[in-house]
């Protein structure tokens, strides 16, 4: 349950750092040139979110790699 809280608690963070990033970019004209003339810092911010974001997607898309009846085995046990 603990990780799950986790996993929720980075989405909101990486939304809410990607939309703060963007109404900053769209309404301060400062930040934007300082972006501007950091090209290299952009671009490593702007691909980590992507990557963040893509995992949190892949995450909850996939089941989070969990599944509520156990883990799954390939073949089935045999009796002893």
């Amino acid at each position: 349950m603990r990780t799950r809280w986790a996993g929720w608690l980075a989405a909101i963070a990486v939304t809410l750092v990607t939309i703060a990033l963007v109404i900053l970019d769209i309404t301060d004209s400062g930040f934007r040139r300082w972006w501007l003339l950091h090209a290299l810092t952009t671009s490593t911010v702007a691909g980590v979110l992507v990557l963040l974001i893509t995992v949190q997607i892949a995450t909850r898309s996939c089941g989070g790699g969990r599944s509520a009846t156990g883990p799954r085995r390939l073949a089935p046990r045999r009796p002893s």
